[in-house]
Order: C-alpha cells, then structure tokens, then sequence
C-alpha cells in the first residue's frame, strides 16, 4: 500500500529514535513529522498486504499521532465512517459502538481497536493492547467497559448460514416490529420484514441474505407509528402490502377507502382484506405449437405478492369451465412480473389454465382467472380439388379462378399469392 509505507518511509529516523532512546525529542520529533498523515478510505485493504514488520512500525507510528478521544467523537457516521484498524477489510461500522479513541483521517476515522475482543460477550469486552503515545509499541494489559442495556430493546445476530441471518429481538414487548435493512450504512434503509413478537424475552427469526456481502440490520417499534401521515399505520400498510406507498383515499378493489377498511379492522367489525387483487388474462395467443406458453396478465387493482398455475388437460378441444380444477393452492411462488411462462402436458390438446394472485399476508384473498390454451404441434395441411390438375399443373379457360379444397383443421382465415410476367398480387 503506497500511503502506509510512505508513512512508514518518512518516519523511520523518529521510529529509531524513538526505539532507543525512548526521550521527549525523539517522541515529540515524531509527533511533529507524523501530523500531516494521510490516508483515506481506499488505502486500507492494502493493510492486510504489509509484512509484521511494516505493520508493526505502522502501528507505532499512528500511536505517536494525538488520538481523539471517545467524548470527542460524533457518535455516529458523520464525517465518512468508522473503520477497524484490527479489521481494515469490514466494511464501515455503525458507529463507535466500541468507545475507543480514533485517528482521523482524510475521509474516516480510523479505530484504535487493536486490542479489542470482538469475540467476548457482548456485555464485557477485554482490552488487551492500546495505541497510547506514551507506550507506543508495547502491549499493555487493562480492560474497557462497553455494556448494552439488556434490560432494553435490542438485536442480536446468532448465525448466518445457507442464505439467511439468523436473530433474536430481546424485550419486544409491543405488538409489532420493522426490521430495517441496509447495505451501505450512510443511507438506503428499507423495510425487510415485519415481526410480530411471541416470546418477549427473546424472539427469534431470520431474514435471506441473498448474496449481501454487507447487510445492516435494526428494530423500530412500529406500535402506534403513521410516518407519511395519512391515518394508515405503517405496521398495518406492510401487513397487508408489503410497501408502505399507499395513502387513506385509495380505494381497494370493493370500492371502500383504504382508512374505512383499517377503521373496520380496528374496530374488529370488519377484518376484510384491503388488498384484493382484480386482473385479467391477457395473452394474444390461446393456441400455441409448444408446451411452453406465456401467458399476460392484466392487473387493474392491487398489489400482488403471489401466484400459483394450474394446468388441467381437457378431454375434448373446446374450453370448458365444468373441467376446471378446484380454485385453490398451497403451492405459491413470489410474482416477479406480469409476464408468465405455463407449462403444459406433452400431449396435444386443450389445457384449463387457472391462475391465482394474492398479496402478501397469510390471509390474503385468493382472486382465480382462467382460461383454455390449446397445444396443436401437428401442421396444417391444405388440398385443392378443383380446378383438377396433375402435378400441380392446372389449366383454366376463364380469366378467374375458383378454388375449391379442404383443410385438416378449421381455418381462421387464408391468404394466397398470384404471380405472372407482370408480377405478385396478394390478397
């Protein structure tokens, strides 16, 4: 890394000194040499590529510059980060959750976390190495105090493992919670998940991970909280939407205002579902030459979360609404798009496709469509009988033709090309 061993380079006389003579000269010479230290954020995954021996001169060199202490500090990520000297290849921490002193930087602060034990309890941490001027370059013993009220509400994760994060929210007391998920500290919080706590002492769940290298977590006691203002909670928009984009005057798919059907659910007069999906199958094409349809959908009201197909193959050619299966499912899968993909028998023939949507709560409204897709792999053929020929050579005496002929299935329409000396004509 360039900037830490130009660092290094440029005080390696005040690092001798400083080594063998241990006086204020050679340690205020330091201090003066070191105060215009530069690095920034970019320069620290080149840590982990120095020798002991480099590290180890880096270290006593940060240890000479006056650190900032704890009080001194904003608490959170004001000014670029907090990042660990011990761990320089973590991403940004939350803040200075461990009350140790810093270096700043050029666009961070930089931890003075070398003796930090990340792998005690969280309620007691040893500290068993400090960056003090005063002792630069020697490990000394002592402890430091970093406590979490467990009395109050707070997240632990417990594992992470085959795609999810694994948690537990401690003294969830309230009826429910958001958890608030980010991957870049400094913005873009977003709703992951709703939790509605059984176990107040310690509630666990999990969230997918889906390939987050760094993924942020919190809780917020979403009881009683309206944060666009529009007399709709937020806990009871995600419940039923998973969004929280819709506003008191929206009208669900019976015509009722969003904020009469939360009156109603609050009242417990009424527990009908605001977010009934209305839509309509909307493909341009019902037969198909492969066992693989795409079919449209039409949403017109509502947010969908899930869809489940069922394919039913049809004995006669004609659609048939008596021949449809039952119009429910256990097998629901997410709806990522208006656009689905139908598989059908290997048999040709007529399917009943029915397709269901309903949003995201457990007991969401099932609303059902159907329809008839017919599979047909055999080509047409066509036959003309008069005017009779050989060969497909035909004579005529009239200036017209009438053609006369069968087909082997019922045509939609027929189209034909003449040609002569002076050209195509079509029709």
């Amino acid at each position: 890394m360039s900037s830490a061993k130009n660092i290094i380079g440029r005080f390696s006389l005040a690092l001798l000194l400083l080594a063998t003579t241990r006086t204020s000269s050679a340690r205020e010479l330091l201090k003066e040499e070191a105060s215009p230290l530069v690095m920034t954020v970019t320069d620290l995954p080149e840590l982990r590529k120095l020798s002991d021996t480099d590290l180890n001169n880096f270290v006593k060199v940060l240890a000479a510059i006056p650190q900032i202490p704890y009080e001194q500090l904003p608490r959170w990520n004001e000014f670029g980060g907090y990042f660990s000297l011990q761990h320089p290849e973590w991403p940004p921490l939350p803040g200075n959750i461990n009350h140790e002193g810093a270096c700043r930087m050029e666009d961070f602060y930089l931890l003075d976390d070398l003796g930090f034990n990340y792998d005690a309890p969280t309620k007691h941490r040893s500290k068993i190495a400090s960056l003090d001027p005063a002792a630069a370059g020697e490990v000394l013993g002592g402890n430091s105090s970093y406590q979490i009220d467990t009395s109050l509400l707070w997240l632990e994760i417990t594992n992470a493992f085959n795609g999810l994060a694994y948690l537990n929210l401690h003294h969830a007391t309230n009826q429910v919670y958001a958890i608030w998920s980010t991957t870049n500290l400094p913005g873009g919080w977003h709703v992951e998940r709703d939790l509605k706590p059984t176990n107040g002492v310690a509630m666990p769940f999990s969230v997918p991970t889906y390939d987050r290298p760094n993924l942020f977590l919190r809780a917020q006691d979403w009881t009683g909280v309206d944060s666009d203002g529009d007399s709709l909670p937020d806990w009871w928009e995600w419940h039923w939407f998973e969004n929280l984009h819709h506003i008191g005057t929206e009208l669900d798919a019976s015509g009722n205002a969003l904020l009469t059907d939360y009156t109603n659910f609050s009242n417990a007069t009424v527990t009908n579902d605001p977010n009934v999906i209305a839509f309509s199958i909307a493909s341009t094409n019902f037969y198909v030459s492969s066992p693989i349809a795409s079919v449209q959908l039409a949403i017109t009201v509502g947010d969908p979360a899930y869809v489940s197909i069922l394919v039913q193959s049809n004995s006669v050619s004609t659609y048939n609404p008596t021949n449809l299966p039952p119009l429910t499912s256990t097998n629901w899968l997410p709806l990522t798009g208006t656009n689905l993909i139908v598989a059908l028998g290997a048999t040709d023939g007529a399917y009943s496709v029915a397709i269901g949507l309903k949003g995201p709560a457990p007991e969401a409204t099932e609303t059902w469509h159907s329809c008839s897709i017919v599979l047909d792999r055999v080509p047409v053929t066509l036959s003309l009988t008069n005017p009779a020929g050989n060969d497909g050579t035909y004579t005529v005496r009239k200036p017209y033709l009438q053609l006369q002929g069968y087909a082997t299935k019922q045509l939609a329409s027929l189209s034909y090309d003449i040609s002569n000396a002076t050209g195509v004509y079509t029709n």
